[in-house]
Formats: structure tokens, sequence, C-alpha cells
């Protein structure tokens, strides 16, 4: 995290904790209850988006941003795909599935359902192989 980064993230906590809300929670016993929706105890244990959205529902907002998706984005796959058309002899998707359970140690029927950290390890070692 950034110097810049991390006063923006103080400034978030700062409102946070000085809102009207928190307060009222505070002092009706009901903020952990509140957190417990992000998956936190605490509010230090939150990223910035988190303490983002963390305010606006603070301010009235209904319903929270949803967290991001577990999945592998499409520039993920797209990067993994064409990157194994360059690098492979068997370049079917077969064998993408097979090379991806060899990284990772899991089995997918498709690529698409790779997860985000692993198909950052997926790019890591075919941009490793192309650039050999």
């Amino acid at each position: 995290m950034t110097k810049a980064q991390e006063i923006y993230r103080k400034q978030l906590l700062a409102i946070i904790h000085t809102h009207p809300f928190y307060k009222h929670a505070k002092a009706n016993e009901a903020w952990g209850d509140f957190l417990s929706a992000w998956g936190a105890e605490s509010c230090a244990k939150l990223g910035i988006k988190e303490l983002i959205n963390l305010i606006a529902v603070m301010d009235g907002k209904e319903h929270p941003k949803p967290k991001d998706s577990l999945f592998a984005t499409r520039s993920q796959i797209y990067a993994i795909e064409s990157i194994w058309q360059k690098v492979a002899k068997d370049t079917s998707e077969r064998a993408l599935i097979f090379f991806i359970k060899k990284v990772t140690k899991n089995l997918y029927l498709k690529v698409e359902h790779l997860k985000k950290k692993e198909a950052s390890k997926v790019l890591i070692v075919l941009k490793k192989m192309e650039n050999a």
C-alpha cells in the first residue's frame, strides 16, 4: 500500500468512527453484527474499497456493492489462452486444462472455472515459458 493509500485509508477510518451511525450502533452493541456483513470483526481489517462501501451503507445506501468475483477475469482467460497458443505443442483446450492442473494442482472442466489467484499463477508460468 502506498503512502497516499495509507493516508486515505486512515481518513476513511476516521470518517467511520465519527459517523453518527457508528456511535448509535456502538451504543446499542450492534456494531459487530453490522460489520459481520463485510466478514470482519473490526474496521481495521477492511480494505479501502470495503471502507468506502461501508460508509455508503452508513449514509443510507440500501445495498453494498458485492465483493469481487472469485473467478478469473475475461482478460486473464484471454491472456492464458493466447499465450498457450504461442508456447504449446498441443494447443487443444484439453491440453491446456491438464497444464493448468499441473500448475494449480486442481482439475477444472473449463478454463473459465479458474480462480483469480490460480489464473495469475498460470499466467506467470506461461510468460516464463514464452520468454524462455
